[in-house]
């Protein structure tokens, strides 16, 4: 549990940029007790604020200020959203000592009222992609840079590294009882036209996606069993809520190196102690550590890798060494993660 706050935070959020880092922002947000948290609309975002049992204020808005915009087009709509910002900034019983933006979009939406209010703000970074000049001055203006992975910092400028520090997102799944895995699985492989004894497993790879289809049918045919795949991206997905509820319920993760694998869906599925397989030595490399968290499997086609994933699930005694050898590091990875947002939010 984080330590008591002294700082009062703003978590400003754009439905438009939900993603997996929202759902693993909730991990950091519900452990600041003193906090004000601000959506443009109902969605997905608000979807998980409810069912996390977080309040948080609906400031309606259909103008964002993406990456990519120029000097005119950025300008013009910082102006148009500073309006109601600097109405909800006044109106605060309390103010807030500042501000943590998750997306480069809603930072650059409120970098306005941000610099009007004299606000101080940390800003986390998913993926370091090209941005334009005025996208450069609300990643100057940071206080801090968070990256999620080592990689996103070794690609980013190296003058904002100076300020950018390494936090995983980690999104706080976990094992469940015996008895509700058997309730949820059941339900959700019945859900979509497969039987009690079919195989679920997880993955961040799009549902649809061609290695996603390679692995399911050489893993029937190496086994004899059909395999539901769950997956919150391409046709079939679920929404990532429901996939962070599944997750604990599949018998393993799968990610493939040519599915531009998701650190935070990772995370979560090694949060359930779960089997979790990469499929290519070039994936999850800054995050997964061979026998400590996952395992690489990178021997031949479809075929021997589905082979290879279904004798190791066969192997009571590697498939408990990792499961408790995963959640050790997972927890001391979130205990370490929390600490260290307390202490940057009260440096601010």
């Amino acid at each position: 549990m984080m330590k008591e706050q002294s700082k009062r935070v703003l978590f400003p959020f754009s439905e438009e940029t939900f993603s997996p880092t929202t759902m693993a922002a909730l991990q950091i947000i519900k452990r600041v007790p003193d906090r004000e948290i601000v959506v443009n609309k109902k969605g997905r975002t608000t979807e998980a604020f409810d069912e996390a049992g977080l309040d948080y204020t609906l400031l309606a808005s259909d103008t964002l200020v993406s990456p990519s915009d120029f000097f005119p087009v950025a300008f013009a709509h910082i102006f148009s959203v500073s309006l109601p910002q600097f109405i909800f900034m006044r109106q605060l019983e309390r103010p807030v000592d500042l501000i943590h933006f998750f997306d480069l979009t809603t930072a650059m939406t409120w970098w306005g009222t941000s610099r009007m209010f004299k606000k101080p703000y940390v800003l986390t970074v998913s993926a370091m992609e090209r941005f334009s000049k005025v996208a450069s001055f609300a990643l100057k203006d940071a206080r801090y840079l968070l990256a999620s992975t080592p990689f996103v910092k070794e690609t980013t400028p190296a003058l904002l590294q100076q300020k950018m520090y390494v936090v995983p997102a980690l999104c706080g799944t976990s094992a469940l009882k015996e008895s509700v895995v058997a309730r949820e699985r059941r339900a959700f492989l019945k859900q979509r036209g497969f039987k009690d004894g079919d195989v679920l497993c997880a993955t961040d790879a799009a549902a649809d996606h061609p290695s996603v289809k390679a692995f399911g049918d050489a893993y029937q045919r190496q086994t004899g069993k059909n395999v539901c795949v769950c997956a919150f991206d391409g046709e079939g997905g679920v929404s990532f809520s429901e996939w962070m509820r599944m997750v604990a319920c599949c018998s393993f993760f799968i990610g493939f190196d040519d599915c531009s694998p998701n650190a935070t869906g990772f995370f979560a599925a090694v949060g359930t102690e779960i089997p979790v397989f990469c499929i290519g030595r070039g994936i999850y490399l800054d995050v997964a550590d061979e026998n400590e968290n996952a395992v690489f499997v990178d021997v031949g086609d479809a075929g021997k890798q589905a082979a290879a994933i279904e004798d190791f699930l066969n192997d009571d005694s590697r498939k408990k060494a990792l499961a408790a050898s995963a959640r050790r590091s997972y927890d001391a990875l979130r205990k370490k993660t929390v600490d260290f947002m307390k202490e940057m939010y009260d440096s601010v």
